[in-house]
């Protein structure tokens, strides 16, 4: 009897092996496009989660300019009234005083009133000591220079954070917010300027406070020389960006931190 199969026919074993292949490579594919499909569900949730980050940065940065934009209107309105009240008068300083005491829960520090030689005439607070300056002090080279400009009058300039040299804020972040006054509108020369001392931990403080994203997501605000001005961890405000997370754990790689950094100073965002 012979063990030959008809012609035109498949042996068991080659059926086996094809259908096995044929399991096997539609297993591969499956594999392959399940693997496509994952990552492609990744990117979105990972692009979705980076515009949900996004959102609330340029929210948090919206209520910073909201909350300077404020601050710009009051101070505009200033060199109106110092033309009305004529200081120094007893209805300026009175005005000056019910200004700072509306305005002090906003994280403004004080008022101060310079000459045009940028000596310092007055104080309205200074940790609630409205006084009479004492020894007359000049402030900063250039910024003496834009209030004696006359192209200047009817601006503001708002200085970046700096440490305060002296007491009561020695050493504490500050900005400046300075506007040029003068005695009339037509009047030949600048008379002198006013200026807003502001605490930035207020405002960045405010703005970021029980901000968060997920379980781990949480914002942080730094300044021009990456001194955290709002953080998570209370710790971590007024320190470096990159030294105060080294010192929390000196064995951590940041990967990537100082380009970020520089991106996010340099205006950028994403």
């Amino acid at each position: 009897m012979s063990n030959q199969s008809p012609r035109g026919t498949i042996s068991v074993r080659l059926s086996i092996a094809l259908i096995v292949a044929g399991v096997a490579l539609l297993s591969l594919l499956f594999f392959a496009f399940w693997e496509k499909l994952n990552r492609k569900v990744e990117n979105i949730l990972r692009e979705q989660f980076n515009q949900q980050q996004l959102m609330l940065a340029r929210k948090i940065a919206d209520n910073v300019e909201s909350y300077l934009d404020y601050l710009e209107s009051e101070m505009l309105a200033f060199p109106y009234f110092f033309h009305i009240l004529k200081p120094p008068s007893d209805e300026f300083d009175k005005y000056m005083k019910a200004r700072f005491e509306d305005i002090r829960h906003l994280g403004v520090l004080a008022f101060r009133w310079y000459d045009r030689e940028g000596r310092l005439l007055r104080v309205w607070g200074g940790d609630g000591a409205d006084t009479l300056a004492g020894p007359r002090r000049l402030f900063p080279e250039e910024f003496l220079r834009w209030v004696q400009d006359p192209q200047n009058r009817g601006r503001l300039f708002l200085s970046k954070t700096a440490p305060w040299p002296e007491p009561p804020y020695q050493g504490r972040l500050v900005m400046r917010f300075l506007t040029p006054l003068s005695i009339g509108p037509d009047a030949p020369q600048v008379h002198g300027a006013l200026e807003l001392l502001i605490d930035p931990h207020f405002i960045c403080g405010k703005v970021t406070e029980e901000v968060r994203s997920g379980e781990t997501g949480y914002p942080w605000i730094m300044d021009q020389n990456q001194i955290f001005l709002a953080h998570f961890e209370e710790t971590f405000v007024g320190k470096d960006a990159i030294k105060v997370r080294l010192d929390r754990n000196p064995k951590i790689v940041f990967r990537g931190i100082k380009e970020m950094n520089e991106r996010i100073l340099a205006g950028q965002e994403g």
